[in-house]
């Protein structure tokens, strides 16, 4: 009974910060994604301690993609294409690529710290 009621909370955290981590990267900047990434990693910390960067990661580099590629579509791809320009990145699709990798890098290490922060509290 309990192990259904963590996993019910566990998958409610993980829509918890996959909706603030859409808000937020549409109405912030780029560096508030680290915000509910840490509240979300210091709550999953319980029994996920090693997958909260990867899970971070993922989760994150994802909705931003999304979102590029949603803004970018509603453009045509322009800001995209200029931005690989100033970049010298043989094109877009590389610049999406890098671009998932940052977001993935703020979200994991904000997992991560959550986590941290948690396992400090719970060793205190």
């Amino acid at each position: 009974m309990s192990n259904t009621i963590f996993h019910m909370s566990t998958k409610l955290l993980y829509a918890m910060y996959i909706a603030l981590c859409m808000s937020f990267s549409s109405s912030f900047p780029w560096w508030a994604l680290f915000i509910p990434a840490i509240t979300s990693g210091w709550g999953l910390a319980i029994n996920k301690q090693r997958f909260l960067f990867w899970n971070g990661f993922l989760i994150t580099g994802f909705i931003w993609l999304g979102m590029a590629l949603l803004n970018g579509s509603m453009h045509g791809f322009d800001l995209a294409a200029r931005l690989a320009q100033t970049f010298q990145l043989p094109n877009e699709i590389l610049f999406f690529a890098i671009s998932f990798v940052v977001g993935g890098l703020i979200g994991g290490s904000g997992m991560l710290a959550g986590g941290a922060v948690r396992k400090i509290q719970m060793n205190e």
